[in-house]
């Protein structure tokens, strides 16, 4: 059985503006207009490399489509939908909700789009069309939180593909959300903290919690200097868990934040976890 692929064109027409990495421009304080850290390249780049090396070859490719607003409101509220719909139909388009989330006219259909494609790889997996899968969608999703967006991230991306997996198999599926990122998913385990079939696990870069965050609801977690052994680490464990737990799925989050493997959780499963790009 094949890995899945799914990526589309329409993920790089994602505008975050000209920012100074993740600031606004600002002549006084010396900040020229460039790019904003989140940008189309993050991900372009990487498609690719899977395009040129012949990897895609070797790749079964699943298709991309928008989510329903009945998809998206199984994570978010409806205030937060209406909100970021209304901003995309403006010429300049607007904000998810803290200041550092643009998008430009047009942000909803692409943002739908992502959440999409989280949702179409997850059901291949499931529906076993697939062994397991990389989606390499943007915008980010593991920073936004129920009623907002955040840090890039306009919707949840991987919590609505489990939340609407959940709605239409059982309620009852068991997943583990593998977080790999220089900051806390956040925006994932706020929304399956009471969720008792749902595991968040997070492998960070120690202090670099996002907005200050030393866990979303206050817990202590351990800080990840090496992320590479770590995510080894968190292999071995999740193979200790399916053999003590009936658990279903496993979904990674990549460093990109919206690209992301979703894989039932079998000793051979072979994750893609090495098409990351590398940081400058």
């Amino acid at each position: 059985m094949s890995t899945g692929y799914l990526y589309h064109e329409i993920f790089g027409w994602h505008d975050t503006g000209t920012f100074t990495g993740d600031l606004p421009s600002n002549p006084e304080a010396g900040l020229q207009p460039y790019m904003n850290y989140e940008n189309a390249d993050t991900k372009r780049r990487i498609h690719e490399l899977i395009v040129v090396s012949g990897l895609i070859n070797h790749l079964e490719r699943i298709p991309v489509r928008k989510a329903t607003d009945s998809e998206l409101e199984t994570v978010h509220t409806k205030s937060h939908i209406e909100n970021i719909k209304s901003q995309s139909a403006t010429r300049l388009g607007g904000d998810a909700g803290d200041l550092t989330t643009p998008f430009a006219h047009g942000g909803y259909e692409i943002a739908a789009m992502a959440a999409g494609g989280a949702i179409e790889m997850f059901d291949a997996v499931l529906n076993g069309k697939v062994k397991n899968g990389y989606a390499l969608i943007r915008p980010p999703g593991h920073h936004a939180v129920r009623e907002r967006g955040m840090g890039y991230c306009i919707f949840s991306n991987l919590a609505v593909a489990i939340a609407v997996a959940k709605r239409n198999r059982s309620n009852n599926l068991r997943v583990v959300v593998v977080d790999w990122d220089v900051h806390h998913g956040n925006g994932t385990e706020s929304i399956f903290i009471d969720d008792p079939n749902v595991l968040t696990r997070k492998a960070m870069r120690e202090g670099s919690s996002y907005l200050g965050d030393q866990g979303y609801y206050g817990e202590q977690r351990d800080a990840i200097v090496n992320q590479l052994n770590q995510l080894e680490a968190h292999q071995n464990a999740l193979k200790q868990l399916q053999s003590k737990y009936n658990i279903g799925s496993t979904f990674f989050g990549a460093p990109t934040k919206s690209a992301g493997a979703a894989s039932p959780i079998t000793p051979d499963a072979s994750i893609p976890m090495n098409l990351r790009p590398r940081r400058r």
